[in-house]
């Protein structure tokens, strides 16, 4: 016998679809956050310490950048960049790799405005394809720019940003990052 659900409706008791104190920022309403096993964020509820959403976001400053950047990780042979860890270089097939900091400055090349997501991700946003400065190309929302196709031109010039989006019990900030129109 198969059990039906219902769609939660407004005034349902429940997370429901109440925005983060980031809202549309971090793209996370209660509901999401809590399916990531994060709360909302909300005034004075971190605990100070901050961890960053995905392995290659460095948010504290080191000796080539002042404060957060990306990092990837560089084939020694080929020069290729890979975000995550990898076993052997998928251009040149060999195993050796550095960590390579990135600028956090470049150029859209590529955006679209997407108005249908999951539940609980607060539409309409910006997602775009940023070619990094120096060499690099990232998957990333344009934050705090609005939603307005004729706001955007590839090419346009961004800069790296990061916020919070969600809380655990112990108090720790999760902190993703997008780009601003430089």
């Amino acid at each position: 016998m198969r059990t039906r659900h219902r769609a939660r409706r407004p005034g349902d008791p429940g997370l429901g679809r109440r925005k983060c104190a980031t809202g549309r920022r971090a793209g996370l309403t209660a509901l999401s956050a809590h399916r990531l096993g994060l709360a909302a964020v909300s005034e004075g509820q971190a605990s100070g310490r901050r961890i960053p959403v995905v392995d290659y976001l460095v948010l504290d400053g080191d000796d080539t950048h002042a404060g957060p950047h990306l990092v990837a990780q560089a084939c020694t042979s080929c020069g290729a960049l890979f975000f995550d860890r990898r076993n052997a270089c998928a251009r040149c097939g060999k195993t050796g790799f550095a960590a390579k900091p990135l600028a956090t400055t470049g150029v859209v090349r590529s955006f679209t405005v997407v108005s249908r997501a999951a539940p609980g991700v607060p539409v309409p946003y910006v997602s775009s394809v940023v070619e990094l400065d120096g060499g690099g190309v990232v998957k990333a929302n344009i934050v705090d720019a609005g939603s307005d196709p004729e706001k955007f031109d590839l090419g346009m010039a961004v800069k790296l940003t990061t916020f919070p989006c969600g809380v655990d019990a112990e108090g720790t900030e999760a902190v993703a990052f997008g780009f601003t129109p430089a």
